[in-house]
């Protein structure tokens, strides 16, 4: 692949209707691949992963089992690292339709011009029609980001992002299965000198965010029980793999 390649990053869990249409549209407006990581959805969701592995530009990587959506990310990275250490960027995306094509491209964009930082699509929570799971779900996560970190981050538990390629191998070590995985990225990444960008995107609900997994007072409390255990471990193993100065 070209130096200057994305690879899009889709794990996926019990997908719904939103997903085949989001591949279509992603991958006729792009020539960049998407990798597709079906996180051991029930077999009657497996017609529905066949038609999408038929789409031009998407390859499929399956768990055998539920792992959680850390642990689908992870697998992704280990793939890219592996097979594709020459590209440019990662561009991770959420399979329920949440995330315009249009953004989706505009991070992917972001991350080949600025490759020194990690770009975040950031939501905002305050307009009409944005469901009470996703603003109970946010505002303690950021609190308590901000607390824990001195950074103000707008949306912490955004998926769409964009990650330089050569951080791949690394992502693999972090830890966490499902959400708290995300929220190490954001502890550690910029421990290694990757500052955090973040880039307003449009808010997208279908069917009130039901097609969603995340559940605001399970996962909260398990993203922070994580936070709370893992903060000083995470910034310490960050701190093992820095090789540069901070970027700016």
């Amino acid at each position: 692949m070209p130096a200057d390649t994305l690879i899009f990053v889709i794990p996926v869990y019990q997908p719904d209707a939103a997903l085949l249409p989001l591949l279509r549209e992603l991958t006729a407006a792009t020539d960049h691949p998407v990798l597709l990581v079906d996180d051991g959805s029930s077999p009657v969701f497996h017609p529905l992963f066949e038609a999408a592995r038929q789409i031009p530009s998407v390859r499929l990587l399956r768990h055998e089992k539920n792992r959680g959506k850390g642990a689908a990310l992870r697998t992704a990275f280990a793939w890219i690292a592996e097979n594709h250490p020459e590209i440019s960027g990662i561009v991770t995306a959420d399979a329920d339709g949440q995330h315009a094509v249009a953004d989706i491209l505009a991070i992917g964009r972001a991350v080949i011009a600025d490759p020194a930082a990690i770009h975040l699509g950031s939501r905002a929570f305050n307009g009409a029609g944005v469901p009470l799971k996703s603003r109970l779900g946010n505002l303690p996560m950021r609190l308590i980001f901000r607390l824990f970190t001195g950074r103000k981050i707008a949306d912490t538990q955004t998926g769409l992002r964009g990650i330089p390629a050569e951080l791949a191998a690394w992502l693999t070590t972090l830890p966490g299965d499902r959400y708290e995985f995300e929220l190490a990225v954001l502890i550690a990444a910029p421990q290694l000198g990757y500052p955090l960008r973040e880039h307003p995107i449009r808010v997208i609900y279908h069917r009130n965010n039901r097609g969603s997994h995340f559940h605001p007072l399970r996962d909260s409390l398990r993203v922070f029980a994580a936070l709370f255990r893992r903060h000083k471990t995470v910034i310490s193993d960050a701190g093992m793999h820095t090789r540069r100065g901070p970027r700016g």
